[in-house]
């Protein structure tokens, strides 16, 4: 016979195995995409732009984050993931996009450059105004969708806790023009298919050679300084007094996709390469 402290003992066991797998199935946050970061050196003073002699970032408490548009801000050095070999720099951009939406880009680099974390873009669904701002993106190559707290301060800081950090981010503003063409610099390679790009951002692929290629010419195109991703240039061949034109398309720093004419089997045929930057 089941006494009633055996039943009662019975829901409590459900109760808790019911906790257990909720709790299991629920990732607030994803442990893989936090990132532990200190302070290696003091944030740099404020660069303010030749035409602001005042020294002060004017802040409208009646405008959105529109109005810091074209502004450019530069953290101090960090350490990452108790890494203390090699320092890291945050970088901030407020920037608009083709349907006219202002969102900060944020870029992670090494003191030699290095992409340390992809290009993340936080948009303000919020609707805010004046210096505080809550943006949500996406960011560290994650589809994991984070948060960020944006402050800008009127002696020309920016302050920035992104939730997937576990403090905050103090840049300052800067006039150093960071060119997005640097990120793509090296070579790129689909099989035999290999795409140069040089500090200049011009582009060069070498058709490959082969038993089936009887002409044998290279595309080349230019990347522009700045741009968003995805980004799709241009590129050019003269064969035989023809201009063929190819399109390469990058997804984001270390990957893109290709497609070009070339001439094989005595016929001019088109096909799509799936380029990865060599490290």
């Amino acid at each position: 016979m089941i006494t009633k402290k055996q039943i009662l003992w019975l829901i409590a066991l459900a109760i808790i195995t019911v906790m257990v797998s909720v709790a299991c199935k629920k990732k607030p946050t994803d442990t893989g995409n936090y990132m532990s970061v200190t302070e290696a050196g003091q944030t740099p003073a404020p660069e303010f732009p030749s035409n602001n002699p005042i020294g002060k970032l004017t802040i409208d408490t009646n405008q959105g984050l529109i109005q810091f548009n074209g502004l450019s801000f530069r953290s101090g050095a960090y350490y990452m993931n108790g890494n203390y070999t090699r320092k890291i720099y945050y970088y901030a951009d407020v920037k608009v996009d083709s349907d006219s939406k202002p969102y900060v880009s944020a870029i992670t680099k090494s003191e030699d450059g290095e992409i340390i974390e992809d290009e993340g873009k936080f948009y303000d669904y919020a609707n805010g105004k004046g210096a505080v701002y809550n943006l949500e993106g996406i960011r560290y190559q994650s589809n994991n969708r984070i948060t960020a707290e944006v402050t800008f301060t009127e002696d020309g800081y920016l302050v920035i806790r992104f939730s997937n950090y576990g403090l905050d981010i103090t840049y300052s503003l800067t006039t150093e023009i960071i060119d997005s063409k640097s990120e793509l610099e090296g070579t790129w390679k689909s099989g035999n298919h290999v795409i140069e790009i040089d500090s200049k951002g011009n582009i060069t692929l070498n058709c490959p050679l082969g038993n089936n290629h009887n002409y044998h010419y290279s595309y080349t195109g230019k990347i522009d300084n700045d741009f968003d991703y995805p980004y799709a240039v241009k590129m050019y061949a003269m064969q035989g007094g023809e201009r063929k034109v190819g399109t390469i398309t990058f997804n984001n720093s270390s990957s893109a996709t290709g497609s070009f004419y070339y001439y094989r089997n005595n016929i001019w045929d088109i096909s799509s390469w799936s380029f990865s930057k060599v490290e």
